[in-house]
């Protein structure tokens, strides 16, 4: 596993040479070769690693308009294309063209090119095929860029002017990359926290015993007490939050004001009651079913018709806890 000098371990007189456990786990030592080969190997776990697809529309739709608005102003304030300011408007507009296309190619790319592939096949995806799916991106961002500025802005491409373009469209997918990661890995966070709450034995699923929880309002001069089999969710109401619960097998509702970050700290040890969005939090014990639809996620609450939605950044901890691998 490690190259050792021998110079540098060779005993001297009266003197034990202990050696590290780990360093002596395999004694035959790798080549350069073989090195070179086990890093190959592990570039290519590396690259094939799962990698979830979410085709959020309005999650695509923002990121692209933010794309797009970034592009237009990198172009009107650092200038790296040779276009003349004959008239100030038509310069706007044509640079709001280059920003245009950043947000369509950013925008369709996020939504139909997930859509597509699993259309196409059942893998879930990998790290290699995004990384691929950006790349599309980056040729067809370089390719519409340079049509772009030839035939609308008649501005005559010349070598250096081609590969300005080229560098300039690479930016979008590598910052769409850094984006998706930064998603992922809030996602993952979500995660990790809900299991650790499992792991450190707080609370559990699998628990028979009564969760009983007094939920007070700010000015404390309302209460609520209420065993958490009985709450279906809690909704953020302007400057209160709506409290829906089993009773004598109707849904009641009440009204306290305190903000939902207050109920979410106080339910926080409860690893079945979940954060699906900045304005909800449900009982994972009523949830039926979840569901996408075109501009999102719904959760599904039984006896409950109106349908509650899941944002991304609770998306995985919400499939996490539901124990839905899709």
């Amino acid at each position: 596993m490690y190259r050792l000098r021998s110079s540098l371990y060779q005993p001297q007189s009266g003197v034990q040479l202990f050696y590290h456990p780990i360093l002596l786990k395999k004694t035959n030592f790798k080549s350069d070769s073989g090195l070179f080969t086990e890093f190959k190997i592990s570039m290519f776990d590396f690259i094939n690693k799962p990698y979830p697809f979410d085709s959020d529309l309005r999650n695509s739709l923002k990121v692209g308009i933010w794309m797009g608005i970034g592009m237009f102003l990198f172009i009107l304030f650092l200038q790296p294309l040779e276009i003349e300011k004959t008239d100030f408007d038509i310069y706007i507009l044509l640079i709001a063209g280059f920003g245009g296309i950043t947000f369509l190619l950013i925008s369709l790319g996020n939504l139909a090119i997930p859509w597509v592939y699993r259309k196409i096949t059942s893998d879930k995806g990998s790290l290699k095929i995004m990384l691929l799916f950006q790349l599309l991106i980056w040729i067809l961002n370089a390719v519409a860029f340079s049509f772009y500025l030839r035939y609308v802005g008649k501005v005559q491409l010349s070598m250096f002017l081609a590969f300005k373009v080229v560098v300039l469209s690479f930016f979008p997918p590598v910052i769409n990359i850094f984006i998706s990661e930064l998603q992922n890995a809030r996602s993952q966070l979500i995660i990790l926290h809900q299991r650790n709450r499992e792991l450190t034995g707080i609370v559990s699923n699998n628990r028979k015993e009564e969760h009983v929880v007094e939920f007070v309002s700010d000015n404390r001069s309302e209460k609520l007490k209420l065993n958490l089999k009985a709450l279906i969710l809690v909704k953020s109401a302007e400057n209160y939050v709506e409290i829906l619960y089993r009773e004598n097998d109707s849904i009641q509702k009440k009204l306290l004001r305190t903000t939902l970050k207050n109920i979410e700290d106080q339910l926080n040890p409860y690893s079945f009651i979940i954060r699906c969005h900045r304005t909800c939090i449900v009982n994972s014990s009523f949830v039926e079913s979840l569901k996408r639809i075109p501009t999102g996620f719904r959760l599904q609450i039984t006896d409950y018709e109106e349908e509650i939605p899941v944002s991304r950044q609770y998306l995985l901890g919400v499939k996490s806890i539901l124990d839905i691998s899709e």
